[in-house]
């Protein structure tokens, strides 16, 4: 009974001093632990740091948007740079063509033109040979005129005369520069060769009785592979016509009506109802 009641003892004095060591602890921790005032203040510094970090979280974000943002603005302009690059490149290419057209058109430019000149030069000898056979076919003067030049510059004309002297083309009759036109006109058709037909429209008003039966000799017949001889009753008589009628092919005449004001054709000519010839 002793024994136990020993041990019980023991036993609860181990406990009372576990107790005594647990109360010691307890009392030191207690003793650590600060007093209201410093835990509110730390409770509010801790509220503190706790914002302080939402907002540097918050700061955080918007830098990264704001990366995010440049880095798609770099990008973007990166890209434009290179298009930019890209478009320069092709300008400079096609500009380098451009200027490869220009230079050899230059080139092909200067070529046609030193061509044309030669070309003109052998057209415009051969059209001044022409002009001057066909003016002193149709001149009743057949010497007044030796030789004949056009300037190829103005495209004016220069007639010369046996003695070399030259003759001013306005000092010409009025019959006689409108013989000088019509072999212009005649001397231009044999040069170009062109079988088309020809109009001549009222062509013997200035020219005397011997430069019109040329003309009706020498030209109508042979100015075109058909000719179109305009004429008013005046200009082509039944002597010329006489002269002309190998030629003819069909002769008509405009015949006008002064009641109902229109006009017929009718064949024949002006004493037989004529006006328009085709030779």
């Amino acid at each position: 009974m002793l024994e136990a009641d020993a041990a019980r003892t023991a036993e609860l004095l181990r406990a009372a001093d576990k107790t005594v060591r647990e109360l010691q602890q307890a009392e030191r921790q207690l003793a650590a632990v600060p007093d209201e005032q410093q835990i509110k203040t730390l409770i509010e510094d801790r509220q503190q740091a706790t914002e302080a970090v939402i907002v540097a979280r918050a700061a955080v974000e918007r830098h990264r948007e704001l990366v995010a943002e440049a880095r798609s603005r770099h990008e973007r302009l990166e890209a434009d740079l290179e298009r930019a690059r890209q478009k320069r490149v092709r300008t400079f290419i096609r500009e380098e063509e451009l200027q490869r057209i220009i230079t050899y058109a230059d080139k092909a430019r200067s070529t046609l033109e030193r061509f044309g000149e030669a070309l003109l030069r052998k057209h415009i000898s051969s059209l001044e040979v022409a002009v001057l056979r066909s003016f002193q076919t149709l001149m009743r003067k057949s010497g007044l005129i030796k030789d004949l030049r056009i300037d190829t510059d103005k495209f004016t004309l220069a007639l010369t005369n046996r003695d070399e002297e030259a003759i001013d083309p306005a000092r010409l009759s009025a019959g006689e520069r409108q013989l000088l036109a019509i072999s212009l006109l005649w001397g231009l058709a044999k040069v170009a060769g062109n079988r088309l037909p020809t109009v001549i429209d009222t062509p013997l008003g200035r020219l005397d009785s011997r430069h019109r039966e040329h003309l009706v000799d020498r030209y109508f017949p042979h100015a075109g592979r058909q000719v179109l001889l305009l004429s008013t009753d005046e200009e082509i008589d039944e002597h010329l016509l006489q002269r002309l009628r190998p030629s003819i092919a069909h002769s008509y005449v405009l015949v006008h009506d002064d009641t109902t004001f229109t006009t017929r054709v009718a064949e024949g000519y002006w004493w037989t109802e004529g006006v328009l010839h085709a030779v």
